[in-house]
């Protein structure tokens, strides 16, 4: 019922889902409703997308699914369920989505200063395999930030026509 009400006002689907069940599920209903190329034009966005498990991640990147995640989420201790979650069902929080293709912003309803959330992207316990890169996190709270919001013409980077967005830094992050 709430995809029907966001499709019949033409809103970008923006999506709190936690979970492999949740995510599963949702997929299964946005294939039941429309092809995979309405869904894309769409970037429905899967805020937390971290129920991404392998099986799904085909399915989201056919969809044009865009996670916006939050890295505080991951700096768990190990007996944590969430921690235990990731690992048993090995979900994709970081790396996993963008070997598979989909887009990923950082962002949501993490610290407001954004350099935490860089460090925590760069080092999560649960699964060390997915963390990111430097590099891949700055693309992800700019690039991926813009495209999630249809912005990407207007910034996410640092060239003539878009906005500026600048820091200057004392030190290298």
């Amino acid at each position: 019922r709430l995809l029907r009400e966001i499709v019949a006002r033409n809103d970008q689907p923006l999506l709190h889902l936690i979970g492999d069940g949740a995510t599963e599920t949702t997929l299964d209903v946005m294939e039941a409703m429309d092809t995979p190329e309405v869904w894309r034009a769409r970037r429905p966005r899967f805020e937390h997308g971290d129920g991404l498990a392998p099986d799904l991640l085909a399915r989201a990147v056919r969809l044009g699914v865009v996670v916006v995640q939050s890295p505080v989420h991951f700096i768990l201790p190990d007996d944590h369920p969430t921690a235990v979650l990731l690992r048993d069902r090995h979900l994709a929080p970081f790396s996993d989505l963008l070997d598979a293709g989909v887009p990923l912003a950082i962002g949501s309803d993490g610290p407001r200063n954004p350099w935490l959330n860089m460090m925590f992207a760069g080092q999560l316990d649960a699964r060390p395999d997915q963390v990111l890169t430097r590099e891949q996190t700055l693309r992800a709270y700019t690039q991926g930030s813009a495209f999630a919001e249809f912005t990407e013409t207007e910034q996410g980077r640092l060239q003539p026509g878009h906005l500026p967005d600048l820091a200057l830094l004392s030190q290298t992050p």
